[in-house]
């Protein structure tokens, strides 16, 4: 798995709301974040009970 979150910055704001998606707008403050402070991202659980999925992810500077 490549690591490429920057990518999520190129993507069509058009495409976004026609996919409802609602989790963009929260990631882009972590986006911002990564750039100035390293940090080891570790999944703790991504869930699809219905038609969409929840990830939870814990953020932790590096040492």
């Amino acid at each position: 798995m490549e690591n490429r979150r920057e990518d999520i910055l190129h993507l069509n704001p058009p495409d976004l709301e026609e996919a409802a998606v609602d989790g963009f707008w929260q990631v882009l403050p972590l986006l911002g974040i990564l750039q100035e402070i390293p940090m080891e991202g570790e999944l703790l659980s991504y869930e699809a009970p219905s038609y969409d999925g929840m990830l939870v992810a814990l953020y932790r500077p590096r040492t």
